[in-house]
């Protein structure tokens, strides 16, 4: 099967972190400026610590956000899309550029005192430094290659530009398999939410090409804090209206929900699964590997048969075709 790509998942994780830090960082600053507005003059130590705080998680999102698109750009560069490569930089940049000048104009009033004319150069630039980089993004995302673009590159018919595309398949039915997968492709999107006790994961698959004899298994699955892994959800979808089976990890799972329907002419497989998050007081037991403790006033409660997860995943075994094309079958993780 496809793994799902490590540079995506970590970049999806810094991406909600430094959303959540910049929504903060944010109202730091509006709350600072308000301040501002209603006692001009006044900068107390309250109003400078504030304002620069919020504009050093400014600057650092930033360049947490130019990091993962710098590296994207060097993955795109060792697979030779070019195109993609120059916007994807420039977006890296930029990005850098905008969080330099919003944090620095922040931490500039705040120390300095920095208003009027300044101020509003200052913060201009970097509204206009974060508009470049909204395009670049959009730029990057449309040159990039997609799966049928790389195999068109590779066979037969392809120029080869790419590097991953310099040597050939090795016979024909393998160009045909690389070929069936690439325009079989199955997009997943995952979003997780937390709260103090769950964790919940809401998916959507889409499938754009399917028929009638199509079936796709969801799986969603985790490991719990004794590394041992479970299944959490078993969905089996048939497009000739047979009826969905689905099993389910009933102690692990405290809430589910999965549906599929055909969307403007695409499949698409909505669901959601939430389980138990570990408690912050959850610990090991040093005496007796496995067992897992949690305190409750001055004792340590055993909460070993209470299955806990950090993270979920979803993988999807898709027969497009399984009167057709028996052995086809696409694979792919999120």
């Amino acid at each position: 099967g496809q793994a799902a790509d490590p540079l995506a998942v970590q970049s999806g994780y810094a991406g909600l972190g430094t959303a959540m830090l910049s929504s903060i960082a944010v109202g730091m600053e509006i709350h600072v400026a308000n301040l501002t507005i209603r006692n001009p003059g006044i900068n107390t130590l309250r109003m400078r610590v504030m304002g620069g705080v919020g504009g050093g998680i400014t600057i650092a999102c930033g360049a947490v956000d130019a990091y993962f698109l710098w590296r994207q750009a060097e993955k795109l560069d060792r697979e030779g899309d070019e195109d993609a490569v120059a916007a994807t930089k420039m977006a890296s940049i930029f990005t850098g550029a905008s969080a330099f000048f919003l944090g620095g104009g922040a931490i500039a009033t705040a120390f300095l005192g920095l208003m009027g004319l300044g101020l509003v150069v200052v913060i201009g630039l970097g509204l206009a430094f974060a508009v470049v980089a909204l395009i670049k993004s959009f730029q990057a995302a449309e040159a990039t290659d997609t799966d049928l673009e790389k195999w068109l590159d590779r066979s037969r018919f392809g120029l080869r530009l790419r590097p991953d595309s310099r040597t050939s398949f090795l016979n024909l039915q393998e160009e045909v398999t690389v070929f069936r997968q690439a325009i079989y492709a199955v997009a997943i999107q995952c979003t997780p939410t937390t709260t103090a006790a769950t964790l919940t994961l809401d998916y959507i698959i889409t499938v754009p090409l399917f028929t009638r004899h199509s079936a796709m298994r969801v799986v969603v699955s985790g490991s719990d804090l004794q590394g041992l892994p479970h299944v959490l959800k078993s969905s089996l979808f048939r497009i000739d209206g047979t009826e969905q089976i689905e099993t389910l990890d009933q102690p692990a799972v405290a809430r589910h929900q999965a549906s599929g329907q055909i969307k403007q002419g695409q499949l698409t497989i909505q669901g959601n699964v939430m389980v138990r998050l570990p408690p912050e007081s959850a610990f090991r037991d040093p005496q007796r590997p496995g067992r897992i403790l949690i305190r409750v006033g001055s004792q340590a409660q055993d909460v070993s048969h209470i299955p806990y997860f950090e993270r979920i995943n979803v993988s999807i075994t898709y027969q497009p075709d399984k009167q057709s094309w028996p052995e086809l079958t696409i694979e792919s993780q999120a």
